[in-house]
């Protein structure tokens, strides 16, 4: 009998987590609030979310049973115009005691260990947004926001270094003052704490919604800033050349080297595609339709392809009436790096002084285009 006694409570203890793990309980008592509704609703990354609602008793007592989130989430507990947040990154039983006339600062929330923090960095922007209503527009005045707005984001710091896997990290990244965000990735010191939050995120919680948000943003950023860097190589190298673009010099079929600075005074189409590629019979249609066009008028294409098998290039570019060049391996990732290609196929539309014009215009476009170049 005593080992089928254990057995049971050891299967009552296991349900009883089992159940602890699928919802979570929000109870509480607020004073001067009875037969009042209090509606709890989840701060999703898109939306709010209604959840869940409960009308207090006379006593002022209340109780909400909520399934708990796969991921730790805020939620805003709401009675009339009053409202304040809390976390929950795990199974718990969450008690909060309140005031109905200072709902929006509970005298106590127990259960929720992040819950202060997201308090305190709430009432800090509520503070700067009273401020930066009340401020003026001399250099004292602005000069005061700003030291409070860098006070605010130390302490902002603080927390999201203490626990960067923590929802409430996430939330300070996102807080605003008059609809400015406080924090930006596009600024190299606050791009460290978005940083710091998306690898948490994503190593931890890599299929979590909010994680592949901040893993993005951070990546859009680095990448254009990358972009950003190249641009400005590229016109450096401009610059510096002796010509209005980077010059080319590659090998034709016949190994002739061809420079595009020969084209120079001619409308002329820069072409970076692959020869071999499976696509490549329709789009030299298009190439030929406007070379055979435009030729006659001075109109020429430059064709460079950085296809990995030299014989299958001479093979499908013999036939062509315009300069096709290939490169050896290097010379033809050091030609795609000059020009920034990140995708094949290219295009660069130049006119007679050497000036690009356009990159990647439709086939439809370009043909006009082209016979206002000419006419120039």
């Amino acid at each position: 009998m005593k080992l089928k006694h254990y057995l049971f409570i050891a299967l009552c203890a296991l349900t009883t987590a089992c159940n602890k793990q699928n919802t979570f309980q929000i109870t509480g008592n607020i004073d001067n609030a009875a037969n009042q509704t209090i509606y709890l609703e989840q701060m999703a990354l898109t939306k709010n979310i209604l959840i869940d609602s409960a009308v207090i008793s006379a006593q002022g007592d209340f109780k909400l049973k909520v399934s708990s989130p796969a991921y730790p989430e805020i939620y805003r507990l709401r009675l009339g115009n009053k409202q304040f947040l809390f976390p929950v990154d795990s199974c718990e039983v969450i008690t909060i005691v309140a005031d109905a006339s200072t709902f929006d600062s509970p005298k106590s929330i127990e259960g929720s260990d992040k819950a202060p923090q997201l308090q305190q960095l709430r009432n800090s922007v509520a503070q700067l947004q009273k401020l930066y209503q009340q401020t003026g527009e001399n250099a004292d005045s602005i000069q005061l926001v700003l030291n409070k707005i860098n006070e605010h984001k130390q302490k902002a710091k603080q927390i999201i270094l203490q626990d960067p896997r923590s929802i409430v990290a996430y939330y300070a990244l996102y807080q605003k003052v008059d609809g400015l965000f406080l924090f930006t990735p596009y600024d190299n010191e606050d791009r460290k704490y978005f940083s710091a939050v998306a690898t948490a995120f994503h190593a931890y919680m890599p299929a979590y919604e909010r994680s592949q948000n901040i893993y993005n943003t951070v990546l859009e950023v680095v990448n254009a800033e990358r972009m950003q860097r190249n641009q400005a190589t590229i016109q450096q190298m401009i610059d510096d050349a002796s010509v209005g673009f980077l010059d080319i010099e590659l090998k034709d079929i016949n190994g002739n080297a061809r420079k595009l600075s020969s084209l120079q005074g001619s409308v002329f189409l820069l072409d970076f595609s692959l020869a071999t590629a499976e696509n490549n019979i329709a789009y030299t249609f298009e190439l030929r339709e406007l070379y055979n066009k435009y030729h006659g008028e001075g109109f020429q294409i430059y064709q460079v392809s950085p296809d990995a098998n030299q014989l299958l290039w001479e093979e499908s570019v013999q036939a062509l009436p315009w300069i096709s060049v290939r490169g050896t391996e290097a010379e033809n990732a050091e030609v795609l790096r000059k020009y920034n290609i990140t995708h094949l196929p290219t295009t660069f539309l130049f006119d007679k002084t050497g000036e690009i014009i356009g990159k990647n215009i439709p086939f439809d476009q370009m043909d006009t285009k082209i016979k206002q170049l000419l006419a120039q």
